[in-house]
């Protein structure tokens, strides 16, 4: 008789017990060696897809701090030489390009008329001086 009390509900009746359908109903049929196995190989997959994803994320970082330094240089992203010699060749184009910039302002600035029949002269490096003015010279 006990054993019919353990298996009745408060009636006396049989206690009605839960189909084992859907999802968790079938997660409970299986035994816990098979549910830590499948945990495990979930957590191994996540694992490994977050490193890949970290290793990505990393080299990406990398690169574009690369890319800055060099454009803040003056190296074109094009410019897949290494570091010193793509600035070398920055540095002398920019140079370059600067003296042809001072050339053309030089030719296009025209003279101004003289004052009293005094006129700039240039020097060597084609920047214009003034002419020494009458009494400013005093050395005694």
């Amino acid at each position: 008789m006990a054993y019919d009390d353990e298996h009745a509900d408060i009636l006396g009746g049989p206690i009605l017990q839960i189909p084992n359908t859907g999802i968790l109903g079938q997660w409970s049929q299986y035994s816990i060696l098979l549910r830590a196995s499948l945990i495990l190989a979930l957590g191994l997959l996540v694992s490994l897809i977050s490193l890949r994803a970290w290793d990505i994320w990393k080299k990406n970082q990398e690169l574009g701090y690369r890319k800055a330094m060099r454009r803040k240089h003056g190296i074109p992203d094009s410019d897949c030489r290494p570091f010193a010699v793509a600035y070398a060749a920055a540095t002398r184009a920019r140079a370059e390009r600067e003296a042809q910039d001072r050339l053309q302002a030089n030719n296009v600035t025209e003279e101004p008329p003289a004052i009293n029949n005094q006129v700039p002269f240039s020097d060597a490096h084609g920047l214009r001086r003034r002419a020494a003015e009458p009494g400013v010279w005093n050395f005694s």
